[in-house]
């Protein structure tokens, strides 16, 4: 007699379920609705602009960098390299001399 049966599985009912993460939870409440009708997440994103509009900086940079992106940080190494610049003189008169 062997231990496994052939063609049946190991785990019948499978994986247990895993708990409910944080981003499920804040999802669910954020589909909640307020007093007026909206939703949770919708009436925070209005508030956040309220914020922003009244002179708060770090609901300003929130809104931005969620609309356009965080800015690309420079460093040495990715920094591009400063041009080379020419001076080209108008005329043979504007020479420096010795070079005639």
């Amino acid at each position: 007699m062997t231990k496994w049966v052939t063609g049946q599985s190991g785990n019948p009912k499978g994986r247990p379920k895993r708990g409910r993460s944080l981003t499920d939870l804040l999802q669910q409440a954020g589909n909640a609705q307020t007093e007026e009708g909206l939703s949770l997440k919708k009436a925070f994103c209005q508030a956040l602009w309220i914020f922003a509009v009244n002179g708060n900086m770090h609901a300003a940079k929130l809104i931005l960098e969620y609309i356009e992106g965080k800015p690309a940080v420079v460093t040495p190494d990715s920094a591009p390299l400063p041009a080379k610049t020419y001076t080209v003189a108008a005329s043979p008169d504007d020479w420096p001399e010795g070079d005639n």
